[in-house]
């Protein structure tokens, strides 16, 4: 019988070398000399480690259970030496001596992966007396690199002159642009000069202080961006923006939820910045949109715990309208005009199987694009010709948003989502295609969470909720009815 030996490694990375504590008041030499803990040997039975990563939301979350005990060289409590915005590095793997961790060559030492990076956000310590035994622990929580994306916010000056009222370094370069030169800017570029000129200046800070070549190895001071959709954004949308964060901002430009995702992505060297087209299957299992496609991992059923799937009718539309919310070039009623002359199956597929209207009614999905084709200009000194060009680009723009937002959703119906939990396995994260094989059948599931619960010498499991899951898709090609086949496997399903 093969045995597993889960193993978990986690750092702490000061970011400030604390000399005061308020004012002129000094803190004690010891805070100013830690730069790094090990904070693995803290680690305690039941005392769990929880990681928590999504593709549908800002930032990943963490919780960390320690024991309080003494840091000898400091001779003080590793709680008074944990600080908010401190960084913390975990690294795990269910089965450490995977030939893929192997270190350097002719080293025997293995190097487990980086499952997470991220920004400590409190620190809690917990003392009790039970039955005349002392009881001290320490509670940890944090989010990942995120955390920058959600802090960082954009405000406006109240007595700034118009248009110089953005208090960050980013200003979009439409008031400097010359009359001839093109005063848009593409998704690529935007997500460039936002990670260039606010992001990476404000990681590169707070880093700062972490020096020492056994420190900063592997310290992440910037975010490296991958755009990869397609589309322009538009500089008097952008202008319009105030008070919110950095992720809404990016969000709300880039068409992030109907048609493009937006996350970060640890990798061994550093921290991406992923914004990619939705990059979802049909059921045909061809991938809807043209962009990179998801890794696909695949494990057996038998690894499978226990799993929950729905199919209902809740996601169920037979037509589909795009607004275009950003440039307001091309209004609504005009789409509605335009799209009089395309067949109406191009956008109310109301006979289509999977939300036929005369089983489902007639039920409307209506989003906005906030983004315009790369291939427009929009300059002051644009001619009339290159006018009428350019709006029929962006109506092409939004006829194939429209044809995107039907072929992601006309088939709802028949999809799974739902949730699963498996042994842990660290090379399971959000973003990517779960197959699982059972028997005949091997099942897709998009990931969109990923939960890795780490139990120090109990267990590590990892927990999945999903969108997409072609069970029911398969199970209804099989020739063969596949229940009793199920019977027959070892795990969950």
């Amino acid at each position: 019988m093969k045995v597993f030996e889960p193993r978990i490694e986690i750092r702490l990375i000061k970011s400030s070398r604390r000399d005061k504590v308020a004012g002129d008041i000094a803190a004690a030499s010891r805070y100013q000399t830690l730069s790094s803990l090990d904070l693995t040997p803290y680690l305690a039975d039941g005392m769990a480690v929880r990681l928590g990563k999504s593709v549908r939301e800002p930032a990943g979350v963490w919780t960390l259970s320690l024991v309080d005990r003494i840091v000898p060289t400091l001779q003080e409590s590793v709680y008074a030496l944990i600080e908010p915005m401190d960084i913390i590095e975990f690294r795990m793997a269910h089965n450490p001596a995977d030939p893929a961790y192997a270190g350097a060559a002719g080293s025997s030492r293995y190097r487990l992966p980086v499952v997470m990076r991220g920004f400590v956000s409190s620190v809690t310590r917990s003392r009790s007396m039970s039955g005349g035994t002392p009881s001290r622990s320490i509670n940890v929580t944090g989010q990942d690199f995120g955390k920058i994306l959600q802090i960082l916010r954009i405000y406006y000056l109240n007595n700034s002159v118009i248009g110089d009222n953005i208090v960050s370094e980013l200003k979009f370069f439409q008031k400097y642009a010359g009359a001839g030169d093109a005063k848009i800017m593409t998704a690529s570029e935007f997500v460039q000069l936002v990670v260039d000129k606010v992001i990476n200046p404000y990681i590169a800070r707070l880093t700062l202080s972490v020096d020492g070549e056994a420190v900063g190895a592997n310290v992440v001071s910037k975010l490296t961006p991958e755009a990869s959709i397609a589309g322009a954004v538009d500089p008097q949308a952008v202008s319009a923006f105030v008070d919110g964060s950095v992720y809404e901002f990016l969000a709300t430009f880039l068409d992030v939820g109907p048609f493009n995702e937006l996350f970060l992505d640890e990798r061994a060297d550093g921290v991406a910045l992923v914004v990619r087209p939705n990059p979802l299957l049909g059921a045909d299992r061809q991938q809807i949109q043209a962009g990179p496609a998801a890794e696909v991992i695949e494990i057996d059923g038998a690894d499978v715990e226990s799993i929950v799937e729905t199919r209902a009718d809740a996601g169920v539309a037979n037509y589909y309208w795009v607004m275009n919310t950003g440039w307001q070039i091309i209004m609504n009623e005009g789409m509605r005009q335009l799209a009089g002359a395309s067949p109406v199956a191009d956008y109310a597929p109301f006979d289509y199987v999977n939300c036929d209207a005369g089983r489902f009614g007639f039920r409307k999905m209506e989003v906005g694009s906030a983004m315009g084709p790369d291939t427009l200009r929009n300059r002051d000194a644009m001619r009339a010709a290159e006018a009428g060009t350019e709006n029929d680009q962006r109506f092409a723009w939004l006829v194939d948003r429209r044809r995107v937002l039907m072929a992601q959703n006309k088939d709802n119906v028949v999809f799974e989502t739902g949730s699963m939990r498996v042994r842990g396995n660290e090379r399971i994260k959000a973003g990517m295609h779960l197959a699982v094989r059972h028997g005949s059948m091997r099942t897709l599931y998009y990931v969109t969470h990923v939960a890795h619960d780490f139990v120090p010498f109990d267990s590590f499991k990892t927990t999945i909720m999903f969108e997409r899951g072609t069970g029911f898709i398969d199970r209804a090609q099989t020739t063969v009815a596949p229940y009793l086949a199920e019977m027959s496997l070892k795990g969950a399903i």
